[in-house]
């Protein structure tokens, strides 16, 4: 055969080549446009799959044209490169929200990517020889080589963490939709967008228990700009597997208590663990008190001594409270308490559910206000208790769990805390720094929850008392899909003007007001304070000072009819405890609480002559 013979059939070849592989990565488009995987990281994945097709034609016609110029060396006519292009549609997968993915259909994209990695790897060793042999680059065999391997790769990745999950879920059968948080980001987080944040890298150190990648998770969470975070951690520790989990929750149980998409029982076994060994060191420094004094008085730090002692023994009245917290679960019929979290610093943190939010049909989470301290938390814990109670013997068939939620720190009564912006209760800023905290607590419990096998989604409603209520309004602004519905009592106002800029529909946004709660009449608080007037009369949320105009952060009055959210009636009081009066056990306040909680709208009381 002659050169210009041998460099034609080369060609002719190679036009066969692309002809039988260029659309091999069609299958796989079909497959996720038959929604294969939906949402989470679909978008991305499919974004490099249109590209690794685009790149698999170019790369054949790039072949083909170093052919036929080369047949044009040789004195022949310059051969036309047939069209290499696919009608195949590439179909969008949604965006990053995660909506589902069918187990059956994403067995059929991983086949496909089998077939496409086996074929791509042959196709292109045989260009790699052809275009050798023609004396011409043979780059273009490489890329297709490396589209091949690509395809390898995800199919391996992907049958593997389907695998997993599959067993992770038990018996579910073909067509059965995957817990959210484990199709987004756990089957497929190699696709979940990285940002700049520094997650994916900080998940992948994590499980190997690097402590400082752990910290920075923490720090992650805390800033509670990422709806995904939470996702994305529970869909990393179930991939883990049983023995990693164990290990790292030993090894690391502050870390992991603390971590949002942990899941709760989880959670309560790490932190339980951690409020163990708080409880062992605390005490153990309590018995070296006496001697510690009479050195430190020796030493002349008799100051700094007791300021350490001090601090010592207010972390011991913290521990307590969780402890007393922890012992209302399991009574007279109630719900097991899990341990979500907690901090026994300063004026102390702590998350208490009654109930596993991840298995409950019925969610709420009450968030506290003005003065609240884990040292005098008993009574919110009992407000908890009391909602739990009363919504399950309404609604007996359901699971319910009702957390008591002290994930920020409430502005307090003292004239130090007053004064200062970041503090104060005529301050935003601690319901901003605390809204974010609560957004990020709500989609934890979101990423949490175990699907319903009726396919009825569990329904979350967030309760906020007092300056509690600001936290919890501004937290549903800033995060959509936080709640399912909103419980406002005792409310100076929500950070908003209308029930309809909550993020729910007004008919999901609910207020009650004791007549005699002095703090729900107020409404809007001052934005200039004459702090040098009548300081202690300011120390009290129930005193009512003059002002030049409403502070803007607070918003309007959500009791007023203006903010159009519905109204329950509340049992008329004293006033002193009606700021408190909302949970008393057999009242219709509590009632229609509850009935709220359960998604009973229409069993509530409404206001007289309403």
């Amino acid at each position: 055969m002659s050169d210009k013979e041998a460099v034609r059939a080369a060609f002719q070849r190679v036009a066969r080549l692309a002809h039988e592989h260029t659309n091999a990565l069609v299958p796989s488009a079909k497959a996720m446009g038959g929604q294969a995987w939906v949402g989470g990281g679909a978008s991305e994945f499919n974004a490099q799959l249109v590209q690794h097709h685009r790149n698999l034609q170019r790369a054949f016609e790039s072949a083909l044209n170093q052919l036929a110029d080369r047949v044009a060396q040789t004195g022949e006519p310059r051969p036309a490169v047939p069209p290499l292009g696919t009608s195949a549609s590439f179909a969008s997968s949604g965006s990053n929200g995660f909506r589902g993915v069918n187990p059956e259909a994403m067995n059929s994209l991983i086949t496909s990517l089998r077939t496409a990695s086996r074929q791509l790897s042959e196709a292109g060793q045989v260009l790699h020889a052809e275009l050798t042999r023609q004396c011409v680059s043979s780059r273009d065999a490489t890329a297709i080589g490396h589209i091949g391997s690509w395809a390898e790769q995800q199919e391996g990745q992907l049958r593997r963490r389907l695998e997993a999950l599959q067993r992770d879920e038990g018996a579910m059968d073909a067509s059965s939709p995957m817990p959210a948080s484990l199709v987004a980001y756990g089957l497929f987080d190699g696709h979940a967008p990285t940002g700049k944040s520094g997650l994916t890298t900080a998940l992948d150190k994590a499980g190997r228990g690097d402590q400082t990648a752990l910290e920075t998770l923490l720090r992650l969470q805390n800033r509670g700009d990422d709806p995904t975070f939470a996702s994305r951690v529970n869909s990393w520790w179930r991939m883990l597997g049983p023995k990693a989990q164990r290990s790292l929750t030993e090894a690391h149980p502050r870390h992991i208590g603390a971590l949002n998409g942990v899941p709760s029982t989880t959670r309560d076994q790490a932190n339980r663990t951690h409020l163990a060994d708080e409880k062992s060191r605390i005490n153990g420094l309590l018995l070296t008190l006496p001697l510690s004094l009479a050195q430190a008085r020796i030493d002349g730090k008799e100051k700094a001594f007791l300021t350490l002692a001090n601090s010592i023994a207010q972390q011991k009245k913290n521990l307590d409270t969780i402890e007393y917290g922890l012992s209302r679960g399991g009574q007279s019929g109630r719900a097991t308490a899990y341990l979500l979290g907690f901090d026994l610093a300063g004026t102390g943190r702590a998350i208490v559910s009654y109930g596993d939010p991840d298995t409950a049909d019925r969610v709420v989470a009450y968030t506290p206000g003005l003065g609240t301290r884990l040292d005098n938390f008993q009574g919110d814990f009992n407000r908890v208790t009391h909602m739990w109670d009363r919504a399950h013997a309404l609604a007996p068939t359901l699971k319910h769990a009702s957390i008591a939620w002290l994930g920020y720190e409430p502005p307090q009564k003292d004239i130090n805390s007053f004064l200062k912006e970041e503090s104060s209760v005529a301050s935003a800023t601690p319901a901003k720094n605390g809204a974010a905290f609560l957004a990020a607590f709500s989609d934890a419990l979101r990423a949490t929850q175990i699907p319903r096998k009726d396919g009825e989604a569990p329904r979350l409603t967030m309760l906020g008392h007092s300056y509690g209520s600001l936290v919890t309004g501004l937290a549903t602004q800033r995060r959509p899909g936080f709640t399912d519905g909103l419980i406002f009592v005792g409310s100076p106002g929500v950070g908003a003007m209308h029930a309809k800029d909550l993020g729910v529909s007004p008919t999901d946004v609910w207020v009650g007001e004791a007549y005699q709660d002095i703090v729900a009449k107020i409404g809007s608080l001052p934005e200039y304070i004459d702090k040098a007037s009548l300081p202690h009369r300011l120390l009290s949320p129930n005193y009512w000072v003059n002002y030049k105009k409403p502070l803007p952060h607070f918003g309007a009055d959500p009791g007023s009819d203006e903010f159009g959210a519905q109204r329950f009636y509340v049992e008329p009081t004293g006033t002193e405890g009606a700021h408190s009066s909302y949970w008393e056990p057999r009242s219709q306040s509590l009632e229609n609480i509850a009935h709220i909680i359960n998604g009973d709208h229409h069993k509530t009381t409404g206001l007289p002559g309403r």
